[in-house]
């Protein structure tokens, strides 16, 4: 295999610097904070209504920059207080207005300490009083 000469391509010299450096170090161009742990659970169905949220992450979060929403199926937003993160610098968590028996949806958004943003959502129950 015969490499070009790169000293006259200077656009073609940067372009394989770049390919061949993000390739040497993954973790920085994949870095991101996800969840590993949340409270209530994804798809869990309570029997008492919890009082607040909290939701681990992988990475230490800004709190500056973290998004908490505990919604019911009418868009209502049950987050008493805005949104803190924890001394841990990995725990997102609020304190939560009382909920009834009902559907839930948890909305999230936070920006790791390394300057990526991630998202995402999930479901819990509350089941009724029979």
């Amino acid at each position: 295999m015969v490499l070009p000469n790169l000293s006259t391509k200077p656009v073609a010299t940067l372009c394989l610097i770049l390919v061949f450096g993000l390739g040497a170090f993954p973790g920085i161009a994949a870095a991101h904070a996800y969840p590993t742990r949340e409270y209530p659970k994804a798809k869990s169905v309570l029997t008492e209504a919890p009082t607040k949220i909290a939701i681990s992450f992988d990475d230490p979060v800004e709190a500056s920059f973290a998004r908490l929403q505990v919604l019911n199926d009418m868009n209502t937003d049950f987050v008493a207080a805005a949104p803190r993160v924890e001394s841990d610098r990995l725990t997102l968590s609020a304190p939560l207005k009382r909920l009834s028996p009902g559907s839930y949806r948890v909305i999230w958004s936070v920006l790791a300490e390394d300057g990526h943003r991630t998202k995402g959502s999930y479901t819990f129950k509350i089941a009724g009083t029979n």
